[in-house]
């Protein structure tokens, strides 16, 4: 299927970029303040795990979940800054790469069921709340 297709070229995307600089990564993508905030918050999150749009907004300091949405639309580092790892805060899919359904969301499931977290109908499966993840650590400018 053209899902598993794309898994696998994010895959070798983040090994490829596994050796590169965080920083370096930032600067050549030419992020905003706001984004390189945001995704410094996100690659936190560890495999396995999921956050909400509202933990990274209140551990990002920001009152919109619409803004935090917009940076992962536009996080032209996937999978290595991961964020489909980010759902709703109903614990629902949200959004990925910009759509809420088809082949997109397809993948953000496919990822995530890879990375040990399982969803039903959309939702996080209730033996997944513990992953969770919100003990963000605070980050440098």
């Amino acid at each position: 299927r053209r899902v598993h297709g794309g898994i696998e070229k994010m895959r070798k995307r983040k090994l490829e970029l596994s050796s590169e600089s965080l920083e370096e990564e930032f600067k050549r993508h030419k992020l905003t303040v706001f984004q390189i905030k945001i995704y410094k918050l996100l690659v936190q999150v560890p495999e396995g795990y999921v956050t909400t749009y509202k933990h990274l907004s209140q551990a990002a300091g920001v009152n919109s979940n619409q803004a935090i949405g917009q940076a992962m639309k536009r996080n032209p580092m996937a999978p290595m800054v991961p964020c489909h790892r980010v759902i709703k805060t109903d614990l629902s899919l949200g959004g990925f790469y910009g759509k809420t359904s088809g082949d997109q969301i397809d993948r953000k499931i496919a990822l995530l069921r890879e990375e040990g977290v399982e969803f039903d109908h959309g939702v996080l499966r209730p033996e997944f709340h513990s992953k969770i993840f919100t003990q963000f650590k605070a980050i440098s400018s």
